[in-house]
């Protein structure tokens, strides 16, 4: 995971192909530096993993294959 602020339940996670905006809905909550496994490249619901605490999360796909400049902008829309 590369940003989460603790006032907002939205983060972002980088992938091979750019940038995923996420909502975390359940489960473990993830810490900047986690590394997340999954399918956050689609739209909707996902059960994904965290594989630095070994355990899974709850979350909605925002967006995804975004750039860092686009990702961050979308982010700081959500959560200031």
């Amino acid at each position: 995971m590369v940003y989460k602020s603790k006032n907002c339940s939205y983060f972002i996670v980088e992938s091979p192909l750019g940038y995923a905006l996420l909502e975390w809905y359940g489960g473990n909550e993830p810490e900047i530096g986690d590394v997340i496994i999954g399918d956050f490249e689609s739209y909707g619901f996902k059960k994904i993993y965290n594989l630095t605490a070994g355990k899974s999360l709850i979350v909605w796909v925002e967006d995804f294959w975004l750039s860092k400049r686009r990702v961050v902008e979308k982010y700081l829309e959500k959560c200031f």
